[in-house]
């Protein structure tokens, strides 16, 4: 479908150049202890100086932005899903899906728009992530969901195989 096999920037930078894009990266400097000028070349791909793993780790949290975290694992070919939190308020399976069907729906949308166009805008890349990423989650949370309700099935199963090698129960 996409002809381009070459990308101009890797993951890392581009998850870089949104990430300072959709932050006050002054600020966000400040609250972590990290020189305001120092952090702004760390996010720019252009110069020399690299975000460690611990500033990655301190302006993630700070702003609950997981742009750069997903950049770096895309480039080692990995995807990520957060965890649920186990004070998490449980939906319904229907509801959780209906939001991976509309997601993917987003998804589709702008994937006709793509081919149509033969171009992808930056904006259209990330709101193609931001909704992919959020299928992939809400279909994580069901599953999960699923497991726990229903992880006492396996045991029976089991159970029930075991005592069927048994003269008495078969």
């Amino acid at each position: 479908m996409f002809n381009q096999i070459q990308f101009k920037q890797s993951h890392i930078e581009s998850s870089y150049v949104s990430f300072a894009k959709n932050h006050d990266v002054s600020k966000l400097a400040r609250h972590c202890q990290i020189n305001p000028q120092m952090l702004r070349n760390k996010l720019n791909p252009e110069q020399p100086h690299q975000l460690s793993v611990l500033e990655l780790v301190k302006v993630t949290q700070a702003t609950g932005d997981k742009a750069i975290v997903d950049g770096v694992l895309f480039e080692l070919g990995l995807k990520a899903v957060e965890l649920p939190k186990v004070q998490s308020i449980p939906k319904c399976p229907t509801s959780r899906m209906m939001e991976v069907t509309a997601s993917t729906g987003e998804i589709v949308r702008h994937t006709m728009e793509i081919t149509r166009t033969d171009r992808v805008k930056r904006n259209v890349r990330d709101d193609i992530v931001k909704k992919a990423n959020g299928a992939i989650s809400e279909l994580v949370l069901l599953i999960t969901e699923i497991e726990h309700k229903f992880q006492a099935i396996p045991v029976l199963v089991d159970t029930f195989h075991s005592m069927s090698s048994v003269p008495s129960f078969t």
